[in-house]
């Protein structure tokens, strides 16, 4: 594995762990709100992006890499409406989308076909979480001003686990 892909690879994996912490940021936010269903959705989103750094430091390790761990940032976000942490997710995943498409870029770039080949898991993943993350915003500017929406959409939130 080229040197700079391996230092891209610890950068995405430090930002796994940051994308982790603002999503429990963000559940923290709805709890406080008394949104039980979207704060359960944020925790199991924190809980997801931490297997995505573990699986990015588990092939690093395994490629006979040596894993660098950089200091993970507190989120310098604050939220002044429901569904200002719901934009804040699809923009984040917008970034975390370049940066992985960065990365097999870069892979394919060197030649170095098995990583790009793990890294298709990755490139997929984020497509959902494109889709997942509009899909959220969407919901909200069509059903959250509503109460009985809010509740349903809470409810339905509240699913995941």
């Amino acid at each position: 594995m080229n040197k700079d892909l391996v230092r891209d690879f610890n950068e995405q994996i430090n930002q796994e762990f940051y994308s982790a912490y603002l999503y429990l940021k963000i559940s923290a936010y709805y709890m406080e709100k008394g949104l039980s269903g979207f704060a359960s959705w944020f925790l199991a989103q924190a809980r997801e992006e931490e297997g995505h750094g573990v699986k990015l430091l588990s092939y690093l390790v395994s490629s006979g890499r040596k894993a660098g761990f950089g200091e993970i940032a507190a989120p310098a976000i604050e939220f002044d409406s429901l569904e200002a942490p719901l934009q804040a997710t699809l923009e984040h995943e917008i970034a975390v989308t370049a940066r992985i498409n960065n990365l097999y870029d870069f892979a394919f770039t060197y030649k170095d076909f098995q990583t790009a080949d793990f890294l298709t898991w990755f490139v997929r993943e984020q497509r959902e979480e494109l889709e997942t993350a509009s899909g959220l915003v969407q919901k909200m500017k069509l059903y959250g001003t509503d109460g009985q929406g809010l509740y349903q959409l809470d409810r339905e939130l509240a699913q995941r686990k």
